[in-house]
């Protein structure tokens, strides 16, 4: 994921690499419904509060992938975030950093929660 303007605009890449499947509780059988793709989004973001610390945002856009399926029979969809940032206790360094999530070491931790398709 890539942010700028202050984290109000999202670019983001992600790559589903196995295949998703549903286990029917009637059936011994799993229904294939997704081979893996790769998908990109593009949000922008609002802020609905600021906290101290804490600061609640919710945003909105587009997504695409790059072949439909059972879950979803377009490529194009909407991205759609409800999510929470805030700083690592002990922090020094400055709100506009970028966060923390995985792999990524930096200033602030975001938890997102994502209503899209992709």
């Amino acid at each position: 994921m890539v942010t700028w303007s202050e984290n109000r605009y999202e670019l983001g890449f992600v790559r589903v690499t196995t295949e998703q499947t549903l286990q029917d509780s009637r059936s011994r059988h799993t229904r294939l419904v997704a081979d893996p793709y790769w998908g990109v989004s593009l949000s922008r973001r609002w802020q609905l509060f600021e906290r101290g610390p804490i600061k609640g945002f919710f945003g909105f856009g587009l997504a695409g992938k790059t072949k439909s399926d059972e879950l979803s029979t377009t490529r194009w969809d909407f991205a759609s975030q409800l999510g929470v940032r805030f700083r690592l206790p002990g922090n020094r360094v400055t709100a506009s950093s970028p966060c923390v999530i995985g792999r990524t070491v930096a200033s602030a931790c975001r938890t997102t929660v994502r209503i899209s398709r992709l």
